[in-house]
């Protein structure tokens, strides 16, 4: 469907000269990644502004970004679901929120740190539908433990002055990208696997 609508928009630039011929392939491509993105980010904005948590969803949504930008984790294999799946973090992270009372900060903390352990041992994770080329590897690693460390600093700054928003805030995003990572992981030893019993068998 959103690749229907990316090539649609295409043609449309194309046929009305906005765009040149030999562009429509780079055009259409941008536009699969883009559109994606603009519906999810303004269903969580009209989410956000409806619950009244603009702030708390805007620092879940740069902080979880910011670190699986380069640490990578799981992706799904088409734009629809990975929509849908972006979408349900969310709204799991803005669901928990209601109890970030309820559960004592200490928890929030080992939480980071268990999660942060995760992304030092794994990070950057190639997943079968994003392989990373050359010297990327190297790259996404030392920006991805760039953000790791600006979002332990949060953290520790929410324990110290007992700030526990903050502390949910990166608890949570840690704890996400996380959980994506091990998602890839488990998915990536899956195909390893596969892909080494096939081998024995036609072998």
């Amino acid at each position: 469907m959103l690749k229907s609508i990316a090539e649609e928009i295409t043609v449309a630039l194309a046929a009305n000269d906005i765009i040149k011929m030999d562009e429509m392939e780079a055009y259409n491509y941008g536009l699969e990644l883009l559109i994606p993105k603009v519906i999810l980010y303004a269903a969580i904005l009209i989410v956000s502004l409806i619950t009244n948590t603009f702030l708390i969803s805007l620092s879940f949504v740069v902080m979880l970004m910011a670190l699986r930008r380069y640490a990578g984790g799981f992706h799904c294999k088409t734009a629809e679901t990975c929509l849908l799946f972006s979408f349900l973090i969310y709204l799991l992270a803005l669901f928990g929120y209601d109890f970030v009372h309820y559960i004592p900060q200490i928890a929030y903390a080992f939480s980071s740190l268990f999660s942060a352990i995760i992304v030092l041992i794994f990070a950057p994770v190639e997943d079968v539908n994003r392989p990373l080329e050359g010297n990327e590897k190297v790259q996404y690693r030392l920006k991805a433990m760039v953000s790791l460390v600006i979002i332990l600093i949060a953290e520790l700054v929410s324990v110290v002055f007992q700030l526990k928003t903050l502390s949910y805030v990166s608890a949570c995003s840690l704890t996400a990208n996380a959980v994506l990572i091990l998602l890839s992981q488990l998915r990536r030893w899956k195909y390893e696997v596969t892909n080494s019993e096939s081998s024995c068998e036609n072998g």
